[in-house]
């Protein structure tokens, strides 16, 4: 979708064009592939307008699911917000070189209605994008704004094309937004060009979907004084993570083992979001797992009705100091944690995959009525029912607990979460796969329950569970 210079004044004699003519937009996707240093993808010039805690989720499709197209596959863009809000999208090239695709002279009002999807181009427009050499790797993203954005804005109506955008207005607008967070969200899709074969003897067979694994056990955390120190936390993670490596399918270099201090917000962040979207493919099967510590924040935010933020303790959990003030030390508190919009703005970089979350977490699940039936669950299970919608991403969250109870730990033989261990007695059993998730998580439930009320734990402990994959999904292939 570039325009290279000796192409962007055609396109602008185009645009004028539109109503008048039916045409092909020949766009040239330029540039290599990004570069990456220790499993990381190169950044691009819109990298740094990214909200960590965003008030509602925006998406970007494109028309191939896989994001790969050859010269001559003709492009189209499909994205939507979950509120009203104007969209803006914007086009970083390989070369490093960004331009304002939409709004655009076909369409110039940018404000959409919360759900309404916009394709860009429409059925009923008259041009089309289609890809020609060179070819690389390019970066659409969308930015969903509650506000008019003054600077892309004031482009966009003094051109008649597609208006280029430079660094420093990129960089001006992230450290505005980053003022205003609670106004905004974005979202960003990779796509992959290449030339079409000049002969195609056979149809090359589909490569089939890989497994991948990301396993955080944090049971010592920096500060042990905010969250108390289990070795059945971190060994949870090393447990299901060893597993997998013998008999879950997953190999360790499509696999990753965060602990303890390895398990920061800023390495979980990155993991999710530059690691497995770099190692895996749309179709691809994730798993991440989490076994730590969680917690809830007061929030007047709509988009939670029970009133409450759920969120993860990374290893650098931090609630400031003595001196400080209760509101200051919450803040802190919260800004450190993972909160759950934060979580499933992560797992927007995985669209195309399917994912499994699996949480051995105290207040893990949701609110349950009536033993085995859940009618409604908070932490991370309303959040993936939103990204599946926003970015058809297939999720299931298994949770190890309900929301105001606590995930037992003591007494283990193999000094593991007890939800961890019931879900290891699987791997474990021969002659029983494959073992489908949903299979997994109704056999966890019931034999925790039945080792609970043979130990007198005196505590009860529901797991909880919701399913948006399109297939049912093997845990142990």
């Amino acid at each position: 979708m570039r325009m290279p210079t000796n192409n962007r004044k055609r396109l602008c004699q185009i645009c004028n064009m539109l109503v008048a003519m039916p045409l092909v937009l020949n766009l040239s996707i330029n540039g290599v592939a990004d570069e990456v240093v220790a499993g990381k993808q190169k950044t691009f010039p819109g990298a740094t307008l990214f909200n960590e805690q965003p008030p509602f989720l925006a998406g970007v499709l494109v028309n191939h699911a896989d994001g790969r197209y050859q010269a001559g596959d003709l492009l189209s863009i499909t994205f939507q917000s979950e509120e009203s809000a104007y969209l803006y999208l914007l086009y970083h090239q390989a070369d490093d070189n960004s331009a304002l695709l939409f709004p655009n002279p076909a369409v110039k009002d940018s404000f959409i209605v919360r759900g309404q999807k916009v394709q860009i181009p429409s059925d009923d427009q008259s041009f089309r994008f289609r890809i020609q050499a060179p070819f690389g790797e390019e970066v659409l993203q969308v930015i969903a704004s509650t506000k008019q954005l003054s600077e892309l804005d004031a482009l966009r109506t003094s051109a008649s094309g597609a208006p280029s955008v430079s660094r420093d207005i990129l960089t001006k607008l992230a450290v505005r937004l980053g003022n205003e967070p609670q106004t905004w969200t974005e979202h960003r899709v990779r796509i992959q060009t290449e030339p079409k074969p000049i002969k195609l003897p056979s149809t090359p067979p589909t490569p089939p979907a890989q497994r991948f694994g990301l396993f955080i056990g944090i049971g010592k955390y920096q500060h042990p004084e905010l969250a108390a120190t289990h070795i059945e936390l971190e060994n949870s993670a090393r447990v299901l993570h060893r597993h997998m490596l013998a008999t879950g399918g997953i190999t360790p270099e499509r696999s990753r083992l965060l602990i303890n201090e390895q398990a920061t917000k800023i390495a979980m962040e990155e993991s999710i979001t530059q690691w497995l979207p770099h190692v895996t493919k749309p179709g691809d099967l994730v798993f991440v797992y989490f076994s730590g510590h969680a917690g809830q924040f007061d929030t007047d935010s709509p988009a939670e009705p029970d009133g409450k933020d759920e969120a993860l303790c990374p290893y650098d959990l931090d609630a400031g100091t003595a001196q400080q003030s209760l509101a200051e030390r919450l803040a802190r508190a919260q800004q450190s944690s993972i909160l759950d919009d934060t979580f499933a703005r992560w797992l927007q970089e995985l669209c195309g995959r399917q994912v499994v979350v699996i949480l051995d977490t105290c207040h893990g699940g949701g609110f349950v009525t009536g033993k085995g039936q859940t009618l409604k669950a908070n932490l991370l299970f309303d959040e993936a029912a939103r990204v599946k919608d926003i970015s058809q991403l297939n999720v299931i969250v298994m949770a190890s607990c309900a929301a105001d109870e606590q995930s037992q730990f003591e007494g283990t033989s193999d000094q593991t979460m007890w939800f961890t261990h019931c879900l290891v007695e699987l791997f474990e059993k021969p002659g029983k796969h494959p073992v489908f998730v949903h299979e997994a998580y109704e056999y966890t439930r019931q034999r925790m329950q039945q080792l609970l009320r043979q130990a007198n734990a005196g505590r009860e402990q529901e797991p909880t569970f919701i399913d948006t994959a399109l297939l049912p999904i093997q845990l142990i292939p």
